[in-house]
């Protein structure tokens, strides 16, 4: 059986393609413009799948993570954003999002995102954080190093370091 994915975003096109990328794996998807459409759709049907945009219209997509914490729904999240902060991404973790996926992204990296993260291969344990180099390594539009925008994100990981104290491992 197909896996029921419900898509949260208010960008209409991002959801058309996303609805292209996912039509040839046979997966069903469900599409909520904004917050409270989701939350309705949360409150009444199952999803093996959210992906999620933490920028909506009338709350924050954190608000969609909060209700299924709260309501111990088991539904896996993939945060699907244009907002780049490793605060975010920490918060998104810690609500219990397996993957947090910036805009412009990578189509071939959002289908193995999705089958990696059904598979349940993902990583259960919300107190794992892994740092891969390209959260902080950056590159310009022409492919080269952007050594200001690597410091900074570099930078970004050591200040949020207070924030880790809940993670019991830190991988490199």
């Amino acid at each position: 059986m197909a896996a029921k994915i419900l898509l949260v975003d208010d960008d209409k096109d991002l959801r058309d393609s996303v609805q292209e990328i996912l039509k040839p794996s046979g997966y069903l998807l469900v599409e909520a413009a904004d917050c409270e459409k989701a939350l309705s759709l949360l409150a009444s049907e199952k999803f093996d799948l959210i992906l999620l945009d933490i920028t909506l219209p009338d709350k924050s997509g954190f608000r969609v993570l909060e209700f299924l914490k709260e309501n111990h729904v088991a539904s896996k999240v993939i945060v699907i954003t244009g907002t780049v902060g490793f605060g975010n991404e920490i918060k998104s973790a810690t609500l219990g999002a397996r993957d947090y996926i910036t805009k412009p992204y990578d189509p071939d990296y959002l289908l193995k995102s999705i089958e990696h993260v059904l598979s349940d291969r993902s990583r259960t344990n919300l107190k794992l954080q892994i740092i891969k180099a390209g959260d902080f390594i950056k590159s310009t539009p022409t492919g080269d190093l952007d050594m200001n925008a690597s410091k900074q994100g570099l930078a970004q990981i050591a200040a949020t370091g207070t924030d880790l104290q809940d993670y019991t491992i830190l991988i490199d």
